[in-house]
Parts: structure tokens; C-alpha cells; sequence
């Protein structure tokens, strides 16, 4: 089978674009051809390399939604945005599109260039959460754009958590509820587990036998709230636990510690 996986292009750190990597490796095991499409911008450099070594990949002039000043609005309207992303999806003529959001309103001219195209397509939607309920700006007007979308664009969702199904089926309506499905996100187990593997790591992180490991995993960015968790790891250390606390993932803050 033929897919294509159509990014938003938000950013090459973020965990809903790692989905992608993981998504395109995992479909490129089980035989089908993968073909990857996100933007030209540096931000995707990183991402686009990885992306690469398991699935063909065109790197576009594609303006992620949160790279414009009226944000999903915007999008909507870039008519020509539009027509560049559905002729390039015609061409490949894949047998599924993936359109992979990191929210609910980022990529919805995306999901309407894949509608335009006539072929089958789905979306995962990552954070379900509204503009509104995040305090943004312009946040009732971008919620509506997105509601309009999403309820009259007949896809077929997927979202990565029950409670996020819970909050897009009450933003959309519960007729949409059988269109909206949950896939719990997946790992790569490593070569190597077990008691050995265990001991190797925690070694190599310079863990002593006695201390207890916390750990986290995620972007390193200020959103993620680092600091709230080292506060957190510096109380338990003061009432004399033995706490080694372990954070696993990169983003702008890695310079600040």
C-alpha cells in the first residue's frame, strides 16, 4: 500500500512530530511505501533526516498555522497553499493520507487540501484542548473556525488518549463520535531488556544502587515545566530521600541545566 504522511510541520522536537517517525518506521517494517511530506523550513531539518531513512520524502514550501500572525484563519485562507499541497498529493496518488495535527486547529488547510484531492484520508489530532480552554488570543474566534472545519469536513480522527476523544467529541458533537477513534501511542522496544540492560543504563547514568529513579520524557521547553519537576526531585532530596531524578529529550531550555 501506498501512504502518505502529510505533517503540519510544527517543529522537528515535538513529540506529535516524532509520532510521525515512529508511524512512518513502523508502517515501512510492515511493507507498505511510505511517503513523507512536510516543509522546507530549517525548523524541519532534523526530523526530515530521520524521516528519510524509512520513507521517501518531499520537503515543500509548506507555512505551519502557528507560523502566522491570524493563525488557523490564516491557513484556511491560503488558497494557494491549498492547491500546492493537493496537486502534490495527486500526483503521488497514495492509497491513504495521514494528516498528522499537533492540534485540533494546526494544519486545517491541510486536512482541506487532502479533502480536495478525492482521496481517503485520516488525521490525528494530538491535544484536543481549545484555543479558549488554553487562554489564547482570538481564542472563541479560532475555536469556531476549527469546529466548522472539523464537523463538516467528514474525516475520519484519531486521537492518542481517551480523554482526548472525550474533549473533541464535546467540541464537535456527539454525531461525531463514530468518526472519532483512539490509537494509544507506541514504543520501540530496544534489543536489549531485562535486569542487565537495567543495570547497564542506570550505570551509565552514574545511578548508585540505593537511589530511586524519576524520569521524564518530553520536549525541554519551558511549556513542559522542568523546573516545577526539579523543585518537586529538590524537596524529596531535602527530607533525605535518595532521589535521582532523569530527563530524557531535547528542546531550548537543554542550555539552561
Amino acid at each position: 500500500m501506498i501512504i502518505a504522511l502529510l505533517s503540519s510541520s510544527s517543529g522537528s522536537r515535538g513529540g506529535g512530530e516524532l509520532y510521525l517517525y515512529n508511524l512512518a518506521s513502523g508502517l515501512s517494517q510492515l511493507g507498505h511505501r511510505v511517503h513523507t511530506i512536510c516543509s522546507a523550513d530549517s525548523t524541519m531539518d532534523a526530523l526530515a533526516g530521520k524521516l528519510a531513512q524509512v520513507s521517501q520524502i518531499t520537503r515543500v514550501d509548506l507555512k505551519n498555522t502557528y507560523r502566522r500572525l491570524t493563525r488557523c484563519l490564516g491557513a484556511i485562507l491560503d488558497l494557494e497553499q491549498r492547491r500546492r499541497v493537493r496537486r502534490l498529493l495527486m500526483e503521488l496518488n497514495p492509497e491513504v493520507i495521514h494528516v498528522n495535527q499537533q492540534v485540533a486547529e494546526d494544519g486545517l488547510d491541510l486536512l482541506l487540501a487532502a479533502r480536495d484531492s478525492g482521496l481517503p484520508f485520516v488525521s490525528t489530532i494530538h491535544i484536543a484542548h481549545s484555543a479558549s480552554f488554553l487562554s489564547a488570543r482570538l481564542g472563541r474566534l479560532r475555536d469556531a473556525i476549527t469546529t466548522a472545519v472539523l464537523k463538516n469536513i467528514n474525516a475520519t480522527f484519531i486521537t492518542v488518549a481517551n480523554s482526548a476523544r472525550r474533549d473533541l467529541v464535546a467540541r464537535l458533537g456527539a454525531s461525531t463520535g463514530p468518526r472519532i477513534h483512539v490509537v494509544w501511542n507506541g514504543v520501540f522496544f530496544p534489543d536489549e531488556t531485562g535486569p542487565e540492560a537495567r543495570h547497564s543504563t542506570r550505570a551509565r547514568w552514574g545511578v548508585t544502587p540505593g537511589e530511586f529513579v524519576l524520569g521524564s520524557v518530553g520536549r525541554l521547553d519551558a511549556q513542559k515545566a522542568p523546573c516545577f519537576a526539579l523543585e518537586i526531585i529538590s524537596k524529596l532530596r531535602q527530607k533525605g530521600h535518595a532521589v535521582r531524578y532523569i530527563w530524557i529529550g531535547d528542546g531550548e531550555m537543554r542550555r539552561v541545566f
